[in-house]
């Protein structure tokens, strides 16, 4: 095993699972949690339980992305901005806490779309969608968390579905 344990949390759905998966190859000691171990809404569990455990790498593969629904319903978009607005940032200060790398995950939704040539990494994001408006608030939570941090945007997921009971499909099916 490879020093340091790396918490993915997420672990069920199906980017999480595919992270889980990768690094226990790669011989990494890696604990995935999902909704049962940590509700991911709550600053203080969010703050005491992974303090706690003290990972060398702390990955968010958690995400809200019931995109028609978050768009229609009041509830939907307020869940998605508990989980994909301000939970990176509790994730994101824990990690500055520990003094340890995190990564998030976000979405090309945080762009309109609009721009007509490639977008680069210092292009201010202008989300059309509530789904993008909730991906793009997580990002600027992380940046206001600090510490030493990745963001990746992502456009699609494919692979094995997630097995938590609110995993999508994955793109190819």
């Amino acid at each position: 095993m490879k020093p340091g344990t790396i918490l993915i949390v997420g672990a069920k759905g199906t980017l999480g699972q595919a992270l889980v998966n990768e690094f226990t190859q790669e011989g990494y000691s890696v604990l995935g949690w999902d909704r049962e171990e940590l509700d991911v809404t709550d600053p203080t569990a969010v703050n005491e339980k992974i303090s706690s455990l003290s990972p060398a790498l702390l990955i968010n593969a958690t995400a809200n992305n019931a995109v028609d629904k978050i768009e229609e319903d009041p509830e939907a978009f307020a869940l998605a901005q508990a989980i994909n607005g301000y939970t990176p940032g509790y994730l994101a200060a824990v990690a500055r806490e520990l003094a340890i790398p995190f990564v998030h995950f976000s979405t090309d939704y945080v762009f309109s779309g609009m721009q007509g040539t490639p977008y680069i990494e210092d292009v201010q994001p202008d989300p059309i969608s509530r789904y993008g408006e909730t991906k793009f608030l997580g990002e600027k939570e992380v940046e206001k968390a600090g510490g030493q941090y990745y963001i990746i945007r992502l456009s699609r997921l494919f692979g094995k579905a997630g097995t938590s009971a609110q995993a999508k499909r994955s793109f190819v099916d």
